[in-house]
C-alpha cells in the first residue's frame, strides 16, 4: 500500500512538473515555424557628422541575430535589404561610414546584403541641387557594398526578392518611367510568378506608391514625374508585398499597412527626420526597422522594432495566404471604425494662460482612436478662422503624451475668441471639435516704463575662455551648468566670432544665417527666476546699414511668435520703441543702434512644430539676437552682443551694470505707425548696460544743465572776487 502511495505522489508530480513545463514553454516560445528571415531598414542616412545612426544600427542588428539564435527551426537572419538612402549622400566618407557599420555589424557568410538607392545616394552633397546620374550611383554601391545595381533579382531560401533604385534623369521626364527598369520588372515577377504565383514575392522601393501607406500622396513631386509607373506592373501579382521608406513616418499607425491590389508596408526609418504632407510638418525623434519572417504555408510576420525603446510596436502584421485578395484585412476599410470619433468627458478643455495676445489651452489625449497624429487647434473671432496649428500627438514616444498645452498667438488684444480643438488621425478623420471662449488681456506697454522693473544679469561672459567662440551641438547635448556660444554651423553660416572682455563681436556673417545662441550656468529654466516677465540683451549694430534680428530662447526651440507680438528697445539714450514681430519672426534694427531689447514671454512661444506654450518660462538656453538676412564680411563692420538679463520683479543683479539714468524719451516712437504705448514714469529706470562704454553716456539735456552749472559757479566765483576787494578797501 505504501509502495503504492508513493507511485502515485511520484507519477502526481511528474505529472504536475510536466504541466507545469508545457505551461512555460507554451507561454515564452514561439509557434511561428520561420523558414525565411529579413531585415528591412529605410532611410539610414549614414553621414561622416552622424553618430547615431551607427549605434541604432548595431543595436537593431544585434537585437535580430539574437532572435535568430534563438530560433532552434531557423537560426539565420538570411538577409539585410537597404531601402533606400542608406547614406546621407555620395561623398565616400558618408560610404565608409556605412561599410564600417556593416562590418561591424552583419555577418557576411550568413546574411545577404541588398540594397537599392533612394533620392540622396543620388545627391552631391547635402541639401545641395547637384545630382549624379544613376550609373555614378551604381558603381558606388557596387564599389563599397558589394552590391550589384542599380536593379537586383535574387533568390533566398526559395522567396524572390525584387529592389528597383530611383532613376536620375529628370532631363527626359524619366524616374521609374525609364522603359528599361520596368521592362525588367515585368520579366522578373512574370518569372517569379510562374514558379510558384502562391509564394510571396518581396519587392522594394523607396519611393511608396500613391494611395497606399499613411503619408505615401505626400510624395506628389516624385509622383508628377512618373515615380508611381511600376504601381501599374505590380498590381498584376497580389503576392506582392512592397517595402518603401522615404518618409520617416512612425510605424505606430494601423495604416502603416496597407492592402489594395497587393500589400504595401512602410519600412520605417533608422534616423530621426522630419515627413510633410497632409499631416503636416513632424519632425520624427523615433527610429524603427522590420524584421519580416515567413513560413512553410507562406504566411508572412512582420515585426516592427522600435529602436530607441528597445521593443517592438503593438501586435505584428500577418499577411496569410498574401496571393489571395480576398483575404486582405489591411484595406481602406479600417477608417471606416473611426468615422466622427469624439473625445470623452475627461477630455475637455480649460484655459491656462491669457495674454494681450494669446490664448493658451489645455487638453488630454483622446482615448477612443489608436490613430490619432496630431490636433488641430484653431482660433476663431465670430465665425472666421484666424489661426490654424497642429500639434503632434507624439504616440510613437514610449510613454504616451497624456495631455497637452498650446498656445494661440497672433492675436488681439481686449479681444474675444473661440479657441476649436480637433483631433486628425492618420486615415484623415477628424472627431467632433472641443471648444472653448476667452478674451485676451489689454495691450503690453515696453517694461522700460514700469516703476518697478528690475533687471538680473546671468553673465557678461567673463568666465568664458577667449576665443572659445564656436560650439557644434548637433547631437552631443548641452549640460546645465556650461556657457555655451555658437555660431549656427547647422545652417552653414561660417560666421566668424571673438568673445573678448566679456562681450562677443561678430566680425562676419557671409551668409547671414542664425549666430550668437548663448546658454548660461543659472539654471535649467528661466522659471527658476521667480517672478521673471521677459528676457533681453545689449546689442551694438556697427554694420552701417539697417539689421534684421530676431531674439529667440532655446529649450524647446522657443521663438518668437508669429505676427503681431511686439518686442521693445530702447537705445543708449533713452528713446524707445516698439516692434510688431514681422510674418518671418524678424525685426529690423535702425542703423547705428547701441541699446537693448526687452521680449516679453507673452510675446515667445515653443515655435519648433507648432508644439506652442505661449508665454512660457521653461527654457534654458537665450538665444540671443540671432541674426539673419543681413549677410556681412570681415571689414563691413560689427555687431556686438552684451548683457544678457532677465528682467520683471525679480533678484536685481548689478553684475556689469551701467547706471544710465537717461531722461526716457516722453512719447516713443512706434514702428511702423506712431502710437504711445505708456505714459513715462517721473523717477528714472535702472537698465541693464554694455560693458563698453565704460562711462555712462549722457543726454543732450545733461550737457546743458552741466554748462547752466559751469556758469552759475563763474558767476559766483566773479562775484565773490568783487565782494573780497571792496572788503579789502
Amino acid at each position: 500500500m505504501k509502495k503504492t502511495i508513493v507511485l502515485l505522489i511520484t507519477l502526481a508530480m511528474l505529472v504536475s512538473l510536466l504541466c507545469n513545463f508545457t505551461f512555460t514553454a507554451n507561454a515564452s516560445g514561439d509557434d511561428f515555424k520561420a523558414v525565411l528571415r529579413f531585415v528591412a531598414i529605410a532611410d539610414a542616412h549614414f553621414g561622416a557628422k552622424d553618430n547615431t545612426v551607427p549605434q541604432r544600427f548595431a543595436q537593431a542588428m544585434e537585437k535580430f541575430y539574437g532572435i535568430a539564435k534563438a530560433d532552434k527551426n531557423h537560426n539565420t537572419v538570411d538577409a539585410l535589404v537597404l531601402v533606400g538612402d542608406f547614406v546621407e549622400t555620395s561623398a565616400e566618407a558618408d560610404y565608409a561610414k556605412l561599410v564600417a557599420a556593416l562590418n561591424a555589424s552583419v555577418d557576411r557568410d550568413e546574411t545577404l546584403i541588398l540594397a537599392g538607392f533612394g533620392n540622396h545616394e543620388l545627391q552631391l552633397k547635402s541639401g545641395n541641387g547637384e545630382m549624379i546620374d544613376t550609373s555614378k550611383a551604381a558603381e558606388l554601391m557596387k564599389q563599397y557594398i558589394g552590391v550589384d545595381g542599380p536593379d537586383t533579382s535574387v533568390d533566398i531560401n526559395g522567396f524572390r526578392f525584387i529592389v528597383s533604385s530611383l532613376r536620375y534623369d529628370m532631363k527626359n521626364g524619366k524616374g521609374w518611367t525609364d522603359k528599361e527598369n520596368l521592362d525588367w520588372l515585368a520579366r522578373e515577377l512574370a518569372e517569379a510568378h510562374a514558379a510558384d504565383p502562391e509564394k510571396p514575392i518581396f519587392t522594394f522601393s523607396h519611393i511608396a506608391f500613391k494611395d497606399t501607406v499613411a503619408l505615401a500622396s505626400y510624395n506628389k513631386w516624385f509622383h508628377d514625374r512618373g515615380f508611381g509607373a511600376p504601381y501599374d506592373v505590380l498590381k498584376n501579382y497580389p503576392q506582392i508585398i512592397n517595402f518603401s521608406g522615404h518618409d520617416h513616418y512612425p510605424l505606430n499607425f494601423e495604416n502603416s499597412i496597407h492592402q489594395k491590389d497587393f500589400t504595401s508596408v512602410s519600412a520605417g526609418h533608422l534616423k530621426s527626420g522630419v515627413v510633410g504632407g497632409k499631416y503636416g510638418d513632424m519632425s520624427t525623434t523615433s527610429s524603427q526597422c522590420l524584421l519580416v519572417e515567413v513560413d512553410k504555408n507562406n504566411t508572412v510576420r512582420i515585426r516592427k522594432y522600435d529602436v530607441l525603446n528597445d521593443a517592438f510596436i503593438g501586435e505584428d502584421w500577418i499577411v496569410e495566404n498574401p496571393s489571395d485578395k480576398s483575404g486582405f484585412i489591411y484595406t481602406d476599410a479600417r477608417a471606416e471604425q473611426y468615422k466622427d470619433f469624439t473625445f470623452g468627458d475627461s477630455e475637455s478643455l480649460v484655459l491656462y494662460n491669457v495674454t494681450s495676445n494669446g490664448i493658451g489651452v489645455k487638453f488630454n489625449a483622446i482615448k477612443s482612436n489608436p490613430n490619432v497624429i496630431y490636433y488641430k487647434v484653431s482660433a476663431y473671432r465670430g465665425s472666421e478662422e484666424i489661426s490654424s496649428t497642429i500639434v503632434r500627438s507624439y504616440v510613437w514616444e514610449k510613454t504616451a503624451q497624456a495631455s497637452f498645452e498650446h498656445s494661440v498667438g497672433s492675436l488681439k488684444p481686449d479681444t474675444e475668441y473661440t479657441i476649436k480643438v480637433v483631433a486628425v488621425d492618420s486615415f484623415g478623420n477628424e472627431s467632433k471639435p472641443l471648444e472653448i471662449n476667452a478674451k485676451t488681456a489689454g495691450k503690453l506697454t515696453n517694461p522700460v516704463y514700469d516703476p518697478n522693473i528690475k533687471i538680473h544679469i546671468y553673465d557678461d561672459l567673463s568666465n568664458a575662455p577667449e576665443g572659445e567662440t564656436l560650439f557644434d551641438y548637433t547631437g552631443k547635448g548641452i549640460s546645465d551648468d556650461e556657457l555655451v556660444i555658437w555660431c549656427g554651423q547647422g545652417y552653414n553660416s561660417k560666421a566668424k566670432l571673438e568673445l573678448k572682455d566679456g562681450k562677443i563681436t561678430v566680425l562676419s556673417n557671409p551668409s547671414g544665417d542664425w549666430v550668437g545662441p548663448v546658454k548660461f550656468g543659472f539654471g535649467n529654466d528661466i522659471k527658476d527666476v521667480p517672478g521673471a516677465k521677459g528676457f533681453g540683451f545689449y546689442i551694438e549694430n556697427n554694420l552701417g546699414k539697417a539689421l534684421k534680428i530676431s531674439p529667440c530662447a532655446f529649450g524647446k526651440q522657443y521663438i518668437l511668435s508669429d505676427p503681431g507680438c511686439l518686442v521693445f528697445t530702447m537705445d543708449v539714450n533713452g528713446a524707445c520703441k516698439e516692434y510688431t514681430i514681422a510674418s518671418d519672426k524678424g525685426m529690423t534694427l535702425d542703423k547705428d543702434f547701441k541699446g537693448w531689447v526687452f521680449v516679453p514671454l507673452e510675446s515667445v512661444v515653443d515655435g519648433y512644430q507648432g508644439n506652442s506654450k505661449f508665454g512660457s518660462e521653461n527654457f534654458s538656453i537665450l538665444y540671443i539676437a540671432a541674426q539673419f538676412g543681413t549677410a556681412f564680411k570681415e571689414g563691413d563692420g560689427t555687431i556686438v552682443y552684451d548683457d544678457y538679463f532677465v528682467y520683471g520683479d525679480v533678484e536685481d543683479n548689478n553684475n556689469g551694470r551701467i547706471d544710465l539714468s537717461v531722461a526716457i524719451t516722453p512719447e516713443p516712437t512706434v514702428e511702423p505707425t506712431a502710437e504711445p504705448t505708456a505714459e513715462p514714469t517721473d523717477e528714472p529706470t535702472e537698465v541693464p548696460g554694455a560693458s563698453a562704454p565704460a562711462e555712462p553716456q549722457q543726454s543732450d539735456m545733461t550737457w546743458v544743465y552741466i554748462v547752466i552749472a559751469v556758469v552759475l559757479a563763474a558767476v559766483i566765483v566773479v562775484v565773490a572776487v568783487i565782494l573780497k576787494k571792496k572788503q579789502a578797501k
